[in-house]
């Protein structure tokens, strides 16, 4: 898994503070202060881009439910997946009947998938024998509140009960987030 920091607003609390004075009829605010009167909606006037690849498009799925943010997906439908990257998760990495049974599992749909492609059968129709443990790569961009949504709001990635594959994706994430706005990311744990 990768996650690349792709573009986000220069001066992030700076702009943020200076666009939420209007709420205050102030030169500028406080962002640490926006941040503990939970004054979030002032986080929309900032955002951040990142690309996020080598991660499974089950995992894709769970990152689409957050409405809030807005993405570009690689498509199976028009990039075929000759000799496709997957995603073998560690409860079956550390059991070797399982890992074999998996890792077989994965070369029979790549068997069937070239074949298919060989047969003439568009690319489109043909992924449907691909596994959701596929790698896939896609840009995601959202607002500095649908961020902080994403990692800390009530279905937070963050959370223990997140799956190990989005949450590992979410730590990656406020990485980043905490170089460009380290007090609206920092010391949220």
């Amino acid at each position: 898994m990768k996650v690349e920091l792709l573009d986000h607003t220069e001066n992030l609390e700076e702009k943020i503070s200076e666009m939420a004075a209007i709420c205050y009829d102030s030169k500028g605010a406080n962002v640490k202060r926006l941040k503990a009167s939970s004054h979030f909606a002032t986080f929309r006037f900032g955002y951040a881009t990142f690309q996020i690849s080598e991660f499974s498009r089950s995992c894709s799925m769970q990152i689409l439910r957050h409405a809030f943010l807005d993405y570009l997906q690689r498509s199976q439908r028009y990039v075929k997946e000759f000799q496709f990257q997957y995603v073998t998760p560690p409860s079956i990495q550390n059991n070797i009947e399982a890992c074999n049974l998996y890792d077989q599992y994965m070369l029979d749909s790549q068997d069937v998938y070239d074949k298919l492609i060989e047969l003439g059968i568009l690319a489109e129709d043909s992924r449907m024998v691909l596994p959701n443990a596929c790698h896939t790569k896609m840009n995601v961009t959202g607002n500095i509140q649908a961020w902080y949504d994403f990692l800390y709001g009530d279905a937070g990635r963050l959370q223990k009960a997140a799956q190990w594959e989005i949450r590992e994706i979410a730590g990656e994430i406020e990485k980043h987030l905490k170089v460009i706005s380290p007090t609206i990311f920092g010391d949220n744990t």
